[in-house]
């Protein structure tokens, strides 16, 4: 199973996959003005990789985990 840290601020988007111990990807990105529209860049550039929430658990920094609870 993949972990998944990320930690959106507010100029960087950083992201760190761990599988069995070892790091197997890193992103960085700007933030830029949309928090929203780069995690969904994450998401989408983590699932083109086979990394999905059915097989990564994930720890979230709180802007997203708020942004997740807008959601649902």
């Amino acid at each position: 199973m993949y972990q998944v840290g990320i930690d959106i601020g507010s100029s960087a988007a950083k992201v760190a996959v761990i599988n069995n111990g070892e790091v197997v990807k890193t992103i960085l990105m700007d933030t830029g003005f949309s928090s929203r529209k780069v995690a969904d860049e994450i998401y989408a550039q983590l699932e083109a990789e086979g990394i999905t929430k059915d097989n990564a658990k994930a720890k979230l920094d709180d802007m997203v985990k708020n942004m997740l609870a807008q959601i649902n």
